[in-house]
C-alpha cells in the first residue's frame, strides 16, 4: 500500500483536515468537470485547505469553499503539506514580522522619550 501511495502521489483524500496543500494536477475528469474547477481556482499551483472528508470533501479556495464528491477529489494531486494557517503564503509570514519590528522600534522610542 505505501509503495502504491509514493507512485501515484498524495491527493485531497490523503490530507487531514485543518492542512494546506498546493495543487500540482488534475487528472482523470471530465473536460466539463476540469474547467468547472479551473473556474473556481483550483488550478496547477495554487494554495487550498482541507477543510473536512464526511460526508464530501471541502476545500477553501481563497475566499470560496467547494465541497468535492469523492471521485473528484480523489483525481486531484497535491505536492506538500502545510500544518496551519501561516504557512499557505509566505507573504502573510513575512507581513506579520514586519508589524512585530515596527512594534519593537516603537517601544524602543517610548523607553527614550521617558528618560528625558
Amino acid at each position: 500500500m505505501d509503495h502504491e501511495c509514493e507512485q501515484r502521489g498524495l491527493t485531497l483524500l490523503d490530507i487531514p483536515p485543518g492542512s494546506h496543500v498546493r495543487i500540482l494536477s488534475i487528472e482523470g475528469t471530465t473536460a466539463d468537470k476540469r474547467n468547472r474547477l479551473l473556474a473556481f481556482g483550483v488550478t496547477p499551483g495554487s494554495y487550498v485547505e482541507v477543510k473536512q472528508h464526511r460526508p464530501v470533501t471541502v476545500i477553501q479556495v481563497d475566499f470560496t469553499e467547494l465541497a468535492l464528491e469523492e471521485d473528484v477529489a480523489s483525481q486531484i494531486q497535491v505536492d506538500r503539506v502545510f500544518h496551519g494557517k501561516h504557512h499557505a503564503r509566505r507573504g502573510f509570514r513575512f507581513r506579520r514580522g514586519g508589524e512585530r519590528r515596527h512594534r519593537r522600534r516603537w517601544r524602543l522610542l517610548r523607553r527614550k522619550r521617558h528618560r528625558r
